[in-house]
């Protein structure tokens, strides 16, 4: 059976050190052969939070009509909401993800997105739910919800990319640093890889220094295209540097502090990228 962290319980204030830890090994330990969710509940508050500091005053008032003054859209129970109803809503579980194979040329919806099943489309679907001011409240605050989470999913280069049919890295079998426990090649983009970036260090305050860190150029490159683009994009980073240097084989390839260090740029970036476009698909829906 599938080990799976739910982050219900999980609050946004600064988690103790031994406390991450254990949560970093359990995840690490635990050989998942199905889709997570991807980043984590860090990387998931990271992506709205950095949105957030990029929202029109409109956005932000139709954020709270459709979730009340008490919650934001960096709050677990909106980020991570999703994952945390997957085991009820197991029809859910496609939509977190596309599989356009590590060898393609472009991405293609009839192969990589049959009848709708993927998170290219259910952006889209539940962006236009969102913008419908005919739709029910509970609709569109859901809605909301899924456009949150699904975009962070995205901009997790293994919920973009297969190579081999490994389930998004979930069959790739890895040993990471000096640990000689073998996990998986999601996982670790999942979460382990974040982690080992932020320390310990508060995750809004890590947010926070990504965002600052973003220049206007950026700003301007990365509102460009469609949520099928930044899907491709996605798979480009995974084909260029997640997969770089594991090769396909059975046996665990251990993740070196070469491979930890060169992509922390390829996460931070995908974190800011998401948040930057997440912002755009809200104040969109509210415009």
């Amino acid at each position: 059976m599938m080990m799976r962290i739910e982050s219900t319980n999980l609050s946004n204030r600064r988690i103790p050190v031994c406390v991450r830890t254990m949560i970093a090994v359990v995840l690490f330990l635990s050989v998942a052969v199905g889709r997570v969710g991807a980043w984590g509940w860090e990387g998931h508050i990271i992506v709205a939070r950095i949105a957030e500091q990029h929202l029109t005053d409109k956005a932000k008032a139709g954020i709270t009509q459709l979730l009340g003054p008490d919650l934001k859209i960096s709050d677990t129970s909106v980020a991570s909401w999703p994952d945390n109803i997957r085991r009820d809503r197991p029809e859910t579980g496609p939509w977190h993800y596309v599989d356009i194979p590590f060898e393609a040329n472009s991405y293609d919806p009839t192969r990589d997105c049959q009848t709708g099943q993927c998170v290219v489309a259910q952006i889209e679907h539940f962006a236009a739910v969102l913008t419908d001011t005919n739709a029910t409240t509970v609709s569109r605050a859901e809605a909301l919800r899924f456009v949150v989470h699904f975009v962070g999913d995205m901009h997790q280069p293994l919920h973009s990319t297969e190579r081999n049919h490994d389930r998004g890295g979930n069959l790739v079998k890895i040993t990471f640093l000096s640990e000689s426990q073998a996990g998986n090649l999601h996982s670790v983009w999942d979460s382990i890889l974040l982690r080992q970036y932020l320390k310990g260090e508060d995750v809004m305050q890590y947010a926070d220094q990504l965002n600052s860190r973003i220049t206007p150029q950026q700003m301007k490159d990365w509102a460009g295209g469609s949520v099928a683009e930044w899907a491709w994009e996605s798979h480009q980073q995974a084909v260029a540097h997640t997969y770089a240097g594991v090769p396909i084989q059975s046996t665990p390839v251990n993740l070196s502090p070469q491979y930890v260090a060169g992509n922390r740029e390829v996460v931070e970036t995908q974190l800011m990228r998401a948040g930057i476009r997440l912002s755009i698909l809200l104040n969109k829906a509210f415009q």
